[in-house]
């Protein structure tokens, strides 16, 4: 328990377990607590709650994280991060276990029945809410200081979690929390997996309809993807093929030879091409996220023959994004330098850094699109797609 809570831990748990115990016995059996944990479903749910006193308005708001895990004693956990307000700690743990049987419940619930429950949808790969590619639960969403006049219904069928797939770990189940934070008319998005393992945050998220004056809407999707037992694995082989080109440069100092360390450590030849291209891209936009520049969210790909294409979303690119997942630890693990050092040697954040030299303030910097070439790519090929992309042609 954080020595600054001021919610006790089995306070917040005795809520859930008033939430959950009004689903009936035939859903969630029965449901037994102690001060440290909550077990439900014949011991296929166990919750644990750490609770932080780190919010702005700490007196009145609890900020918890309640872990959820499925399967018994050697399942996997689900962390999700969730709020409570009231004036009293009876309110606050009261309103925190009303917003995680609302929203986080009914999708862990579904996925021990296979059967939607408190207003949850099921989703698959081909479904338009939900995670792509993955199959599993949507919760219902909940707002907070919403114009009253706004629909929700609008984004019922919005791709709220897209990039949710690419950016997250290699676990076979998982929990995304999105929330959408509009100010200004703008959304803004922010997208967390398994608690803070996983952080993205988009400033300018583009989506239809438009924002209402002020307020947020929060949702959380659990999906897994036991329909295809292999993700995993390549998922895996990201990460490996990420943290030894890391460690490799870490050993170098040379970003040439933390490549030809990936090839001769067997590493699949256009996976470590893609390492290579996109980690340090990654690593310095995560490094100089609070300079305010902004940069393209997509970039330009020089094929063979020269022909150029545009428009390729960076964080449809596994590595690209996975690399920005990892960044979080990079920043504060032995390999903090090696990681910083990548992240300058990368020519968008050389172009920055003359821009901001020449007295440009960062707010006002505008980069574009980075240019990548495909595996395999000749150098001919390369100089002539660089010409076109000069000159402005395709």
């Amino acid at each position: 328990m954080s020595d600054t809570s001021q919610v006790p831990e089995d306070k917040l748990l005795l809520a859930i377990a008033g939430e959950l115990k009004r689903m009936g016995s035939d859903i969630v059996g029965q449901v037994q607590v102690d001060r440290e944990s909550l077990s439900a479903c014949q011991d296929q749910l166990r919750l644990r709650v750490e609770i932080f006193s780190d919010h702005p308005m700490e007196a009145e708001i609890l900020h918890a994280h309640v872990v959820a895990r499925l399967g018994g004693e050697s399942g996997q956990e689900l962390d999700a991060c969730i709020i409570g307000i009231g004036e009293t700690e009876d309110e606050q743990a009261k309103d925190a276990a009303r917003n995680w049987q609302t929203l986080v419940g009914g999708p862990v619930l579904s996925l021990l029945t296979e059967t939607p429950l408190v207003g949850t949808r099921h989703f698959d790969e081909a479904s338009a809410h939900g995670v792509a590619g993955a199959h599993g639960f949507v919760g219902p969403m909940m707002g907070r200081l919403l114009d009253r006049e706004f629909d929700w219904g609008q984004l019922e069928e919005v791709d709220l979690f897209r990039f949710a797939q690419n950016l997250a770990p290699a676990e076979m189940v998982q929990l995304a929390k999105v929330t959408l934070h509009a100010e200004g008319g703008e959304w803004s998005r922010s997208l967390e997996i398994n608690g803070h393992a996983v952080s993205h945050f988009d400033a300018d998220w583009k989506l239809e309809p438009d924002p209402p004056r002020e307020g947020a809407v929060t949702q959380f999707a659990l999906f897994h993807f036991a329909h295809d037992p292999n993700w995993v694995v390549m998922r895996q082989k990201v990460d490996d093929a990420i943290c030894s080109f890391v460690a490799a440069f870490a050993e170098s100092g040379k970003i040439d030879e933390a490549y030809l360390e990936l090839v001769r450590q067997g590493v699949e030849g256009e996976l470590a091409h893609n390492v290579f291209s996109f980690a340090s891209l990654a690593f310095s936009r995560s490094l100089l996220e609070q300079l305010g520049a902004r940069y393209a969210d997509s970039y330009c790909l020089i094929g063979q023959g020269g022909s150029v294409t545009r428009d390729h979303l960076l964080l449809d690119q596994p590595v690209y994004a996975r690399s920005l997942a990892l960044s979080h630890d990079f920043k504060v693990g032995p390999e903090v330098d090696a990681f910083k050092d990548l992240a300058l040697l990368n020519t968008e954040f050389q172009r920055l850094n003359q821009l901001m030299n020449d007295g440009f303030p960062p707010g006002e910097i505008e980069l574009p699109p980075p240019v990548m070439l495909q595996f395999g790519v000749d150098e001919e090929s390369v100089e002539i797609g660089t010409r076109k992309i000069l000159e402005g042609g395709t």
